[in-house]
């Protein structure tokens, strides 16, 4: 499997667009400025293109990719997305992903939008997000800006975005560089987790490569570790698993791997890999296999593969924003983050990365009024996201 990250250019070629692309104006597109950049807009899941600028981008993520819009397509979700080109070169955009629920259409931009950027671009690209919104006809668009583009978050606040109450979102990680390669990489574990490596081997474990036979196996582990951790299993069904996968791994963007002890598979874990990252996305093991710790061979191979193929980190996709921001401040660790899975993860080395908080675009006038006023409230809080989980 090739790495599939790619050095940052100024663009990506793209095909000419279709004349019905469901766009802006009846010209199809939206000029931006006298340079001859347009705005297109369109509705189609399935985008080569807009995926090969999000790799090329240091603001591009999965959660951006068409492959991703593929995948929650299959979950009732519908995708619109904006590329803003110059020259027939993408240089970039959003891609909205949009579902009706119960206070009306809500839209969820994620980890976007992606731009070769400066602050006029992002301030133009803030519009478009609002106009994007109305021809959607969403009550409320959510947007979790790009990671590394403090300018664009600047100017969502300064646009009238408002803290979002919406929808529970992510707000940091756990990235372990691999750029000082394996030995810096091991070097940052902690002893215990170095130790019960060691002993993992010792044991018997070893790892294997799996496709898309295995991924009934696999569901069957991350059940099983849901239901030690009392929380639902997403997706909920094998059939969303293999939706994934039939996604992503066409272009190698996809892996499963397995912890085997004795012949028999104890864990496994699914990445997705995309752009300068591998991406940690579910994991599951039997509960009486834990003894084995079968996952430190996991992580171990994971980490020495990503670093073989050129990818830049490892993202554990989630953590405690409380754990990152203690950890950024230097402070000790409490008693309750020793405890938890964040803390194991820590042992392998790396570092937490605070990811922006969403704010929310709510259309109407009156009803953004009532939003700001109201929606910080505790109870107000609680009341929106039981409605709006989406």
């Amino acid at each position: 499997m090739q790495a599939m990250s790619r050095p940052v250019t100024a663009g990506i070629q793209c095909a000419p667009f279709p004349a019905d692309a469901a766009v802006f104006d009846k010209e199809g597109y939206v000029p931006l400025d006298a340079s001859g950049a347009s705005a297109y807009f369109g509705e189609h899941i399935y985008d080569p293109a807009w995926d090969r600028f999000l790799e090329s981008s240091p603001a591009g993520e999965f959660q951006q990719s068409s492959m991703w819009a593929k995948v929650k397509s299959e979950e009732g979700w519908r995708v619109a997305r904006v590329i803003i080109v110059s020259s027939g070169i993408i240089e970039g955009g959003f891609q909205i992903l949009w579902k009706k629920v119960r206070v009306g259409r809500i839209g969820y931009v994620a980890r976007g939008p992606a731009l070769f950027s400066g602050p006029q671009v992002c301030a133009r690209t803030m519009h478009l997000l609002k106009r994007a919104a109305g021809k959607l006809r969403l009550s409320a668009l959510v947007v979790q800006g790009p990671v590394h583009d403090p300018v664009m978050n600047g100017v969502l606040k300064d646009g009238g975005f408002l803290p979002n109450r919406f929808q529970r979102i992510i707000t940091a990680t756990w990235l372990i560089p691999l750029e000082g390669g394996m030995t810096a990489v091991e070097a940052g574990m902690r002893k215990s987790t170095r130790n019960t490596f060691r002993q993992a081997l010792r044991r018997g474990v070893t790892v294997r490569e799996g496709g898309r036979e295995d991924l009934p196996v696999f569901f069957d582990l991350m059940v099983a570790t849901c239901r030690r951790q009392s929380v639902t299993p997403s997706p909920s069904s094998l059939d969303g698993i293999r939706a994934v996968w039939e996604a992503f791994s066409p272009g190698g963007h996809a892996r499963l791997t397995f912890a085997m002890h004795e012949g028999r598979t104890v864990s496994g874990v699914f990445c997705l890999c995309f752009g300068t990252k591998v991406y940690i996305w579910k994991k599951g093991s039997l509960a009486d296999a834990l003894p084995l710790h079968p996952m430190e061979p996991l992580y171990h191979e994971i980490l020495a593969w990503s670093h073989a193929r050129g990818f830049r980190a490892v993202d554990h996709c989630g953590v405690g924003r409380k754990t990152a921001e203690i950890v950024l401040r230097n402070e000790p660790l409490t008693e309750e983050i020793k405890g938890s899975r964040d803390f194991y993860h820590m042992g392998f080395g790396g570092r937490p990365e605070l990811l922006p908080l969403a704010s929310v675009w709510i259309r109407n006038p009156l009803l953004r009024t009532l939003y700001r006023i109201g929606a910080c409230n505790p109870i107000s809080e609680r009341v929106l996201r039981k409605r709006c989980e989406c």
